[in-house]
């Protein structure tokens, strides 16, 4: 078995700790070959497809034709999926993807590397943050929205498994930015931003109320949280972890349908330890034909009268708005907040609310099955909103002339 490393953003000098020396002393494993790949990310002109096409290039050189197993961190598992999506071969080729903690909905600490962390790198090292990257990393990024939409219907390769971290090391803490200490993730990335098992939902206005026109299920993917590993270091790392080096021996070790239902079950086995769970709605509005709608407010709603001041107690962790395409809001809430509650709705107020063309209220309520069947621990739900636009009757006048 060849097996090929993809390290994250953000990596200069990569380490893939041990790794793949501990892959290689498995017996039995015939890990004939392991590729440790060295790639850009720290350039403002550098994009996913530039990658995606600079990974192929060095496949086709260094290994071509061949048959391989493809392990990542962070990053590198979207930048492996984002190649499977382009190239149409990949499926014969890729015969595992290992993901470990990997940013598949994005990662919330996006913004923050735009900012104060890689403004520190530039100053000190003439190093751009590498926007680009970290744009396609935003929660909700319009590039993740595209290839976790068009995941729904396909895998990236033969067997697709996710490892999230489920703790937060100390030493990476960061006061003066609470992400890095954030519930249900590993610091970097939430449990429910990694997880290839999610939703689509998408909703239509109908005059004051959101009506359901599709909805969607990923593909069942063998999914895990980790316990006492986080996103990265010698001591807590997800790499570096034996604990992890296990997991990996035994999906690498899967060669049929059935071996990859027993490593799920596990996982998910291992998963229900967990003691917190997040969950998170991806929401993205536009008008009926796509065109996006930047400005308005969301609420949640909860209770008989779904109101905003019902939802349970403690609900909340975060929302934050994506910097490049402003329709795109994601909410990330406890889901332990949600396990009692029947109701769940959704109100948005869009603007401009009067003029030539304005937008109505509307709103989405939901009863019991639909909660829990949307709303699902360490899961996301890509929410499409589509709003009509009210055009005034003066918008356009015809007089017949006298």
């Amino acid at each position: 078995m060849l097996v090929v490393f993809l390290h994250g953003w953000g990596v200069r000098t990569p380490d893939y700790g041990p790794l793949p020396d501990r892959l290689r002393a498995v017996p039995g494993l015939s890990i004939a070959d392991v590729w440790l790949s060295q790639y850009i990310t720290y350039s403002d002109s550098v994009t996913m497809d530039d990658l995606t096409e600079a990974f192929e290039r060095a496949r086709l050189e260094s290994f071509p034709n061949q048959k391989f197993a493809c392990i990542t961190h962070s990053t590198g598992g979207p930048l492996a999926r984002e190649w499977a999506a382009r190239y149409t071969n990949s499926s014969e080729l890729m015969t595992h993807l290992v993901m470990l903690a990997p940013p598949n909905h994005g990662s919330a600490l996006a913004q923050l590397g735009k900012g104060r962390i890689s403004r520190l790198a530039s100053w000190f090292e003439q190093q751009e943050p590498g926007a680009q990257i970290l744009n396609w990393l935003e929660l909700g990024s319009r590039e993740s929205w595209r290839l976790n939409l068009d995941g729904l219907d396909r895998s990236s390769a033969g067997f697709e498994f996710t490892l999230a971290g489920g703790a937060i090391d100390a030493k990476f803490y960061d006061h003066l930015n609470s992400y890095t200490g954030e519930k249900s993730s590993d610091g970097v990335v939430r449990t429910a931003a990694a997880n290839l098992n999610y939703s689509y939902v998408e909703l239509a206005q109908s005059g004051g109320g959101l009506v359901v026109k599709n909805k969607k299920r990923s593909s069942p993917n063998a999914f895990g949280v980790v316990p006492a590993v986080s996103h990265s270091g010698a001591s807590m790392g997800i790499v570096s972890s034996p604990v992890t080096a296990e997991w990996v021996k035994k999906c690498l070790a899967v060669g049929n349908d059935s071996d990859y239902q027993h490593v799920s079950d596990e996982l998910q086995q291992l998963t229900s330890q967990a003691t917190q769970a997040g969950s998170m709605i991806v929401v993205r509005v536009t008008d009926a034909i796509g065109r996006p709608v930047n400005d308005y407010d969301l609420y949640l709603t909860g209770g008989p009268a779904y109101s905003p001041d019902a939802l349970p107690k403690g609900f909340f962790i975060d929302r934050q708005r994506n910097q490049v395409t402003p329709n795109v809001l994601t909410y990330y809430l406890d889901h332990a907040a949600f396990e009692q509650s029947k109701e769940l709705g959704l109100k948005i107020v869009a603007r401009p609310d009067s003029g030539p063309v304005s937008f109505a209220p509307a709103e989405f309520r939901t009863d019991e099955a639909t909660v829990a069947s949307i709303l699902r621990p360490h899961e996301t739900v890509m929410l499409n909103l589509r709003l009509e636009r009210t055009l005034s009757p003066a918008l356009f006048l015809v007089r017949r002339a006298a």
